[in-house]
């Protein structure tokens, strides 16, 4: 996962966006997303989960599947309007895991 943060790092930075951390409540989460999505290829339980979870804040997701490689699903987020605007959101915590060609961004903005 070091190769995606590090894209999304550079690609917020040119792009003017602050930067984002490493948070591992928001990891415990994308670890949940990441084993649902894999039965359930939706963001249907993000959607419903989202009033659930603890911590107050703005909470953004993209998923991606079918490649192992980083750079072509960071580059597919980019070319996306919806993922895009993820990528480029006013987060501040991510996590960004990936299993058997599934991929999940969870990302938190605390209020």
């Amino acid at each position: 996962m070091i190769i995606i943060f590090a894209l999304l790092t550079f690609y917020r930075f040119l792009s003017g966006v602050p930067g984002v951390e490493i948070n591992q409540n928001v990891c415990n989460f994308a670890e949940q997303r990441l084993v649902e999505v894999q039965s359930d290829w939706s963001h249907n339980k993000f959607l419903k989960r989202e009033n659930d979870i603890r911590q107050p804040g703005s909470w953004y997701e993209n998923l991606g599947k079918n490649s192992n490689k980083p750079v072509i699903i960071f580059n597919l987020w980019k070319k996306s309007p919806k993922h895009n605007k993820v990528l480029l959101s006013d987060m501040k915590y991510i996590c960004i895991k990936e299993s058997n060609g599934y991929w999940v961004l969870e990302g938190w903005k605390p209020l």
